[in-house]
């Protein structure tokens, strides 16, 4: 029996939206997972294995205290993923999908003004 599993991720109204989906070639059944929000880690993994991981960093350091700040009060996410940007470890405020990077710059752009850079690796 041989199954295809498929992962993937867009933005859809400000929102990052992700599906997992299954497909046996045996059967013909299909089975979906999907969500909105925080990309559960094992699916961000498949996603940037499939396309790359993406980097936001600060264009302009002396923005870096209005971007902690607006990090820290974004709701829609997990403060846990810019934990060592905030603690100051780190210049990279956030690495992930291309999505969740475009969703954050984006963010950043609007509430502050801040302008990023996108790192592909």
């Amino acid at each position: 029996m041989t199954v295809e599993a498929n992962v993937g991720d867009r933005m859809c109204n400000n929102k990052l939206h992700w599906f997992q989906s299954y497909y046996c070639n045996n059967c013909g059944n299909t089975s979906e997972l999907d969500g909105v929000g925080n990309i559960p880690p094992d699916i961000e993994t498949a996603i940037m294995e499939q396309e790359g991981r993406c980097g936001l960093f600060l264009n302009n350091s002396d923005d870096r205290q209005k971007a902690e700040f607006l990090l820290k009060k974004r709701q829609s996410d997990n403060l846990e993923k810019y934990k060592l940007f905030i603690e100051k470890k780190t210049d990279e405020i956030l690495y992930g999908t291309k999505n969740e990077i475009l969703l954050t710059e984006k963010y950043l752009k609007s509430k502050g003004g801040i302008d990023c850079l996108i790192k592909y690796y």
